[in-house]
């Protein structure tokens, strides 16, 4: 189990950081949009475009979006129940 969620968890920080060098490398401009928002804000436009996504039957536009979740998921639940990091004393 503790392999699994290494390879999981490798996954995790390569997407991560992919996400964040695409980041580093655009312009200003085009990150902050014609207005910026609040996090709050952006929790709630991406709930609603999955839905609307779901909603048109456009599953496979959902998946990238699920499987992340889905191994967060699985990576959260397994360090905090399956295989735990050994604490410092």
């Amino acid at each position: 189990m503790n392999y699994a969620l290494w390879i999981a968890q490798g996954l995790l920080a390569l997407l991560f950081l992919w996400a964040g060098g695409i980041k580093l490398v655009l312009p200003l401009e085009k990150l902050t949009g014609p207005m910026p928002l609040a996090a709050a804000g952006l929790v709630i436009i991406m709930i609603g475009a999955t839905v609307f996504t779901l909603a048109t039957g456009d599953i496979a536009m959902a998946l990238i979006p699920l499987v992340v979740g889905l191994l967060s998921a699985f990576v959260a639940y397994g360090r905090w129940r399956l295989a735990p990091l050994s604490t410092r004393s």
